[in-house]
Parts: C-alpha cells; sequence; structure tokens
C-alpha cells in the first residue's frame, strides 16, 4: 500500500509535472507545423538545392554527374509535321564524361536539357525545314521558269532543290503542261523517273 503511494505521489511531484508538460509541449508543437507548413531547419525539403542545378529552367532538380553509362537521347521538334518528333539515342561520349548539368547546357547550347539523370539525359530542340522522312520519300516535280524542277518534300512541305532538269515547257503535252505548272508529288526517285519518261 505504501509503494502504491509513493508511486502515486512520484507521478504528481515536480519532475512528474515537468515530464508532462514537455510531451504537450511537443505534441503543440508538432500540429502547428503541420498546420502552417513550416519547414523546420532538419527538414529535408528546407535543404537549398545543389548550386547552379535549377538555376538553368531546365532538368530541375538534377544531381551527379555525365559517365560511362550515361545515354543521350536527341530529340527534334517539328510542329505541323505527321512525324513531329524525331529521336535519336546514342552512348555519351568520353569528352562529355564528368559533366554536370551546368557544363552541358554551356556546351549545348543550342539545345534545352530537359532531363538530366546520369543514366540518361535528354536534349531538345526545334527542328527547321523540311520534316523529316520527306526529304526521304516524297519529290515535288514543278516548272519553275519554264523548265522542269524536282524538289525534295512535297507541296505541304518543300525542301530544297534536288535537279534542274533539261525538260522545258515546250516539250510537254498540254495535259501534262498543265499539271507540271500546279506542281506533282510523287513518292520517290523512281516514281519521278518514270513519270518524267512516259511518252508524250
Amino acid at each position: 500500500m505504501g509503494r502504491g503511494g509513493k508511486g502515486e505521489a512520484g507521478r504528481g511531484g515536480p519532475a512528474g509535472r515537468w515530464w508532462l508538460a514537455a510531451v504537450g509541449l511537443a505534441a503543440a508543437a508538432g500540429l502547428w507545423v503541420g498546420r502552417t507548413g513550416v519547414k523546420l531547419p532538419w527538414s529535408p525539403a528546407s535543404r537549398p538545392p545543389r548550386a547552379g542545378v535549377q538555376e538553368t529552367g531546365a532538368a530541375r532538380g538534377a544531381v551527379g554527374a555525365i559517365g560511362p553509362e550515361t545515354e543521350l537521347l536527341y530529340r527534334t521538334r517539328f510542329p505541323g509535321c505527321l512525324e513531329p518528333v524525331q529521336e535519336e539515342l546514342r552512348p555519351a561520349p568520353p569528352a562529355l564524361h564528368g559533366m554536370d548539368l551546368e557544363d552541358l547546357a554551356r556546351l549545348y547550347s543550342q539545345w534545352r536539357v530537359v532531363a538530366f539523370d546520369p543514366r540518361l539525359v535528354v536534349l531538345e530542340q526545334e527542328g527547321t525545314g523540311p520534316c523529316p522522312g520527306d526529304l526521304a520519300e516524297w519529290r515535288h516535280v514543278r516548272l519553275v521558269d519554264g523548265v522542269v524542277h524536282i524538289y525534295y518534300g512535297h507541296s505541304g512541305r518543300l525542301g530544297p532543290l534536288k535537279e534542274r532538269t533539261g525538260i522545258t515547257r515546250d516539250q510537254l503535252p498540254p495535259a501534262e503542261r498543265l499539271r507540271l505548272e500546279r506542281g506533282v508529288d510523287l513518292q520517290g526517285d523512281e516514281q519521278v523517273r518514270s513519270f518524267l519518261e512516259r511518252d508524250p
């Protein structure tokens, strides 16, 4: 009975009251932090970002450096094309090993670094000229200044001049002359050859 009385008295003594006060204060502090969203100094989210990473405006939060295992994905966008994105994956050359995001962004100033990871780096840029695939697959044939010209690409996305033939407007039958004044799209050099070699 005496021991039980001592235990009750001990918990109600000064030490017990201090302990209860400390627990209550800690609980109140935790509730306040949770409601206000304040980041304590030891919180990982409150640590300053790695210098030179977020200032680039791309690949935010990137860490590490390029190494022998890194691959580079070159992505070119062609707005308005049937195939709007062209990608090429290559291993990082030894000359890039050891580079961080800042180094790479400085070296590839005409590209945007949209992802940076020691395993994969993604570089992106806007393409110019004909759509990818159009130069290889299509030819546009038309009369220019009275002579048949052959262009890479097609009427929807005309590329550079491929060939200025020796065929003049006067050598063409009236129906073909009218078609070539408007321009004809043909798929590949074989179709162009067959079209131009047809008998009048």
